[in-house]
């Protein structure tokens, strides 16, 4: 199926909509008592029960409890993921069709279909609320190497610092920015390549790591 503008429009508003059905509901109650990433890093089991507690606490009415289904979590979490989106988000999405990404990719819009688009919808809304999101250890690996690093220096010095900056969400940009710094001043560094100690002290130095 394709779509057109007019559709990805509605599509963009229906995340700012707020539905009244009890996940959204349950959804907002989590919201209440924790912060909605923690609540979204919780195991699908974990939530499942917390959204079954919260349901008993404020919304059963004959005592019979609840026992969600697979669905009712899934849409648990994009509640809590999805919020209201800005302007300047919205009219983002919609130009989206004639930009191209850091990477240089074209974004093809009209030509994908509605599910794509709603899960791109709501990658970009994910950084958005809750800051950038996790890349994969290669990110991180293919930006050694673009700044100097040959396999064998990161196999000497940072072997295990690609996964160690994508469990904590940096910026490969920050951490690009942060290695060329440290590359400037060689002599300061075994060998002239700065290690991962140096690499996080710089990084929380610019406030990229906290």
């Amino acid at each position: 199926m394709k779509i057109n503008r007019r559709q990805i429009r509605q599509i963009v508003e229906s995340y700012g909509q707020l539905p009244d059905d009890l996940n959204f509901q349950v959804a907002m109650k989590i919201k209440d008592m924790m912060p909605p990433d923690e609540a979204l890093g919780m195991m699908d089991p974990d939530l499942k029960a917390l959204a079954a507690s919260v349901f008993d606490d404020h919304f059963d009415t004959t005592g019979e409890g609840w026992d969600p289904y697979d669905e009712d979590v899934q849409e648990i979490q994009d509640h809590l993921t999805v919020l209201p989106m800005t302007e300047e988000t919205y009219e983002k999405v919609l130009d989206a069709a004639d930009t191209k990404d850091k990477e240089g990719v074209v974004s093809e819009m009209m030509n994908i279909t509605e599910n794509k688009l709603r899960n791109m919808i709501r990658e970009a809304l994910i950084t958005e609320i809750f800051g950038f999101g996790k890349k994969k250890p290669e990110v991180y690996h293919k930006v050694f190497l673009d700044v100097g690093y040959t396999e064998r220096n990161i196999k000497a010095a940072i072997p295990n610092l690609a996964k160690t900056l994508s469990d904590k969400k940096v910026d490969p940009e920050d951490v690009a920015t942060a290695m060329a710094k440290l590359l400037q001043s060689p002599k300061d560094h075994i060998a002239g390549i700065p290690g991962g100690k140096a690499i996080f002290k710089e990084l929380k130095k610019m406030g990229a790591i906290k």
